[in-house]
């Protein structure tokens, strides 16, 4: 029984992946808006690197756990990967604004459990050189929080 519940709410958090947090467009940074000069779209040099997610939330619920075994590599021209239990998965990224705020958008296509990280809107709120953390929204499905913390 308690199987079949967790097969559920597996399945449940899935079919939320598949869709879109926001449709909001995202437009590029310009030239300093991130504070460095030169940052546009993809190319912003603090993003470069390996990083992990420490913190990941749908509806107030820690799925932090689906995560920990993958190593998250910002590249350049937009590509992300993501490699951990003997996989290796490649998705797009790209920050640029949206309304009034920072946002990046992070693409694994439909792959669990990346799927559940896709979204065009990921809302910065706090960015260092080594830390982001960000808040999605899925609409009427509800909200996402995530940290990533670079290696």
């Amino acid at each position: 029984m308690k199987n079949q519940f967790i097969t559920i709410g597996v399945a449940m958090m899935m079919a939320l992946g598949l869709a879109s947090c926001s449709k909001d467009e995202v437009k590029p940074l310009s030239v300093g808006q991130t504070g460095q000069a030169g940052s546009t779209d993809a190319e912003d040099p603090n993003m470069r690197g390996n990083w992990a997610v420490t913190a990941y939330e749908l509806n107030g619920v820690d799925h932090t756990d689906f995560y920990t075994p993958y190593t998250l590599t910002f590249k350049g021209e937009g590509v992300v990967v993501a490699a951990g239990t003997g996989k290796m998965l490649t998705g797009k990224w790209s920050k640029g604004v949206v309304g009034d705020h920072q946002s990046l958008s992070l693409d694994f296509g439909d792959v669990d459990p990346m799927n559940l990280l896709n979204c065009t809107d990921w809302k910065i709120e706090e960015q260092t050189a080594v830390m982001l953390k960000m808040k999605g929204s899925r609409g009427d499905d509800g909200s996402m929080s995530l940290v990533l913390t670079k290696k």
